[in-house]
């Protein structure tokens, strides 16, 4: 891929704190900014399966402010992750009218989680494979209609056993088809990064219960997933929690420039995502936009 190329950003709009009657406004500010895509995001999923009228409402408010929408986080979560055993005929079908919904927005990538849940509790008798199992059989009745409607399924690394760049790189190598991808999240990566790490400052409960006290930290996690990433949710954080700060502001510890040239080697990347909490940052949204149009190289 050229340098060259323009990557798209999407931003998270920030539907999980500002109220229903200020959303729109919010975008508003993002579109006068100059934002011209917004990530469809889990939550809207969930309300289009329920409210038969929200997807027509959403879309009207996006041609009225000239937004569009190219990339979506799946349905995610105890009820959606991959993985979870729970409801398992029904998280599928779901995510099929998900993904149906998510067509008629015009959506390339569908970011999904393996699901960190069930791996969490505790007790709990379910191994690894038990939960590959489950996450396989979801992937092998969602890819079929991902593939007939258009739309990558993106599968994104996190910081637990069952989401590490090895588990990512098993589902995609598993069915080796192009509409099954990465979603790279430079946050999860960042908490997962070995180099200049003290153990001892990651919480308890994430080396007793997440890593049952066997840690294991990445050296390369991007190198591993690189030929398979086709978009990211770019977020900062302190290295040891999953902060979701903006990239290069207070907390953040990622070297931008440096990731950013390697994210844009990336043979089949399309797009980026602003996945920062910026709504609760106390920044306008003239500053996000120029953050990010300022690391993904548009200035």
């Amino acid at each position: 891929m050229s340098t060259e190329k323009e990557i798209r950003v999407s931003h998270f709009a920030a539907w999980n704190v500002v109220p229903d009657c200020l959303i729109e406004n919010f975008m508003a500010e993002l579109a006068a900014a100059g934002a011209e895509y917004i990530t469809l995001m889990s939550r809207q999923l969930a309300r289009m399966l329920n409210e038969p009228d929200y997807a027509a409402e959403l879309q009207s408010v996006l041609k009225k402010l000239g937004l569009r929408m190219r990339d979506a986080h799946g349905l995610a979560g105890p009820l959606y992750d991959l993985d979870i055993p729970e409801r398992h005929e029904e998280l599928i079908e779901e995510h099929r009218r998900a993904l149906g919904f998510c067509a008629e927005f015009g959506i390339r990538t569908y970011t999904v989680h393996v699901g960190a849940a069930p791996w969490c509790r505790r007790p709990d008798p379910r191994d690894l494979e038990e939960l590959r199992s489950n996450a396989l059989d979801t992937l092998e009745h969602l890819l079929p209609e991902a593939e007939k409607l258009g739309i990558i399924l993106a599968v994104e690394n996190s910081f637990e056993p069952v989401n590490t760049p090895e588990e990512v790189l098993f589902y995609i190598r598993r069915f080796e088809s192009p509409f099954l991808r990465c979603c790279y999240d430079t946050g999860h990566a960042n908490i997962m990064d070995a180099h200049r790490k003290d153990p001892a400052k990651y919480k308890e409960t994430f080396h007793h219960i997440v890593w049952r006290d066997n840690l294991v930290l990445e050296e390369d996690a991007l190198g591993k997933l690189a030929p398979y990433v086709v978009t990211c949710h770019l977020h900062d954080n302190c290295g040891y929690t999953d902060d979701h700060v903006l990239p290069g502001t207070e907390r953040g510890t990622i070297d931008w420039k440096r990731l950013m040239e390697r994210l844009r080697a990336c043979p089949n990347l399309e797009s980026f995502q602003n996945e920062s909490n910026f709504a609760v940052q106390h920044v306008t949204a003239g500053e996000v936009c120029r953050i990010f149009e300022n690391i993904t190289g548009k200035l």
